[in-house]
């Protein structure tokens, strides 16, 4: 596991237990305040390694408390892109996921790319976002297709060029603003895998570019 640190100090004792009131008085006034993003640095894996090595230094993850509503951080798609399949295919599956679902009434807007151009179509509201009801579809369909990959792509620009290409089929959908983050996790549990991204897909490079150097 790689932890970065952008800090070079450790608190003190008070500091700490300062820190620890503060974030009390903020969990007394709202009913969910804490949600753990686990990412590219996953929680997951740090399990792992601790399972793996169960020493006391290895218990510990490093984690950072962060508004996401500063500013600072962005709220990006991933989009989808599938392989070794055909528009048809998919349009069928999309078709018998909609007549499984057709109780559901509200619905939600998805663009279907592949290189025979984009078709917008619309999905039964099965969760509250979009990239989670075509999560569920894609992954039924991954199942009954063995077969087909899928890849998480970050830009629209880069979804559309790998979606034209022959045997591929892609994704568009309105992402996840920042004020659905805590609702939508109280109402369907945790995100699906690649939600969203912080941030824009050219700034991706510079994991693989820090590590190349390193």
């Amino acid at each position: 596991v790689v932890i970065f640190r952008f800090f070079n100090f450790t608190l003190d004792k008070e500091s700490e237990k300062d820190i620890d009131r503060a974030l009390e008085a903020l969990e007394k006034s709202a009913p969910f305040l804490f949600a753990v993003g686990d990412g590219n640095h996953s929680l997951a894996t740090a399990k792992t390694c601790y399972e793996q090595n169960p020493t006391d230094k290895a218990r510990y993850a490093l984690c950072e408390i962060v508004n996401i509503h500063d500013g600072a951080l962005e709220f990006e798609p991933i989009y989808r892109v599938l392989f070794g399949t055909t528009k048809e295919a998919v349009l069928s599956a999309i078709s018998n996921y909609t007549a499984k679902h057709s109780s559901v009434s509200a619905t939600q807007s998805v663009t279907l790319i592949s290189g025979g151009g984009e078709i917008d179509l619309t999905l039964p509201a099965v969760y509250s976002l979009p990239v989670s009801t075509l999560q569920d579809l894609i992954d039924r369909f991954l199942k009954d297709n063995p077969s087909v990959t899928v890849d998480y792509i970050h830009g629209i620009d880069e979804t559309r060029e790998l979606s034209a290409k022959d045997n591929a089929v892609g994704f568009l959908f309105e992402g996840m603003a920042k004020s659905q983050l805590f609702p939508t996790v109280i109402r369907d549990g945790s995100l699906v895998r690649k939600t969203f991204s912080m941030g824009e897909a050219c700034d991706k490079r510079y994991y693989v570019e820090a590590r190349k150097i390193k």
